[in-house]
């Protein structure tokens, strides 16, 4: 049975399967062949790292985990791309980020760091 996996959006925080926390940058794509790219930065970081979004998605070798699983996102980044999918006018965004652990629905701080 084929899994449903959320797609990688700009403010969301993924995990790498070595345990390092990843900011999404955005997605692009390759000017010559096409393909979607992941751009994604360490919180605090000024580097920037583009993976292919097909390997970001995907498993490790040996299959048995996802390279990257996503751990939250802010709500107003959720909200801008739900009213942007259903053509509603967006809200400002507040000031204050909330952030929501994916497992619990909980709002918390989150040490991002590696």
């Amino acid at each position: 049975m084929a899994e449903c996996r959320a797609y990688p959006l700009p403010g969301q925080l993924w995990r790498h399967f070595k345990g390092c926390t990843y900011k999404i940058v955005g997605i692009g794509e390759h000017t010559e062949s096409g393909d979607r790219l992941v751009a994604y930065t360490r919180p605090g970081s000024k580097k920037l790292w583009l993976r292919p979004l097909s390997m970001f998605m995907g498993k490790v070798k040996g299959g048995r985990e996802y390279r990257f699983q996503m751990v939250w996102m802010r709500l107003p980044s959720l909200l801008s791309t739900l009213h942007a999918d259903l053509s509603v006018e967006q809200p400002d965004e507040p000031e204050t980020d909330f952030i929501v652990d994916r497992d619990t629905g909980d709002e918390t701080d989150h040490d991002v760091g590696c």
